[in-house]
């Protein structure tokens, strides 16, 4: 079994803070769901195009999708 990547945590994380689907942000980031899910559970290695297009589609720098969290203000400016 795969451990869940800190990308795919963080992305997980994310949608569910916007209160999106998995459905509702493969389709504003383009992908398909059985890909996004892949991601999400350590399945999948991004591209830097991949991750542009899901911090796009959760209004986020991509930054905030590889960076390791330390705190919720760690990230605001």
């Amino acid at each position: 079994m795969t451990a869940v990547s800190p990308i795919g945590e963080r992305v997980r994380q994310l949608r569910q803070e916007k209160g999106y689907s998995i459905q509702t942000l493969a389709a504003k980031s383009g992908m398909k769901r059985p890909n996004l899910s892949r991601l999400e559970h350590g399945h999948h290695r991004p591209s830097l195009e991949t991750l542009e297009r899901i911090a796009k589609a959760l209004e986020v720098p991509v930054v905030n999708l590889v960076a390791k969290r330390r705190d919720s203000n760690d990230f605001q400016q």
